[in-house]
């Protein structure tokens, strides 16, 4: 956390911004902007959206729950 709190002083953001940034890396909030702008040319109905929207947030979430493969540090580890 340390090494986080540095970076995000070096780069001018407060405390409360770099959790705000963890927090919507973690829950995923960055790949549903993401995926906003890239249809940002649609014109979709709020049921559509809301459909979209559960759609990307389960394939966040099916990717998260992947097994990560083992990391050279781990084995070492061992």
């Amino acid at each position: 956390m340390r090494a986080y709190r540095l970076a995000a002083v070096r780069q001018g953001m407060t405390d409360q911004s770099l959790i705000e940034t963890a927090l919507r890396e973690y829950l995923g909030l960055n790949a549903l902007k993401d995926l906003q702008a890239s249809f940002s040319h649609l014109e979709l109905t709020g049921d559509e959206a809301d459909r979209l929207a559960v759609v990307t947030v389960r394939s966040v979430r099916r990717e998260r729950a992947k097994p990560q493969p083992e990391t050279a540090s781990a084995r070492a580890s061992r």
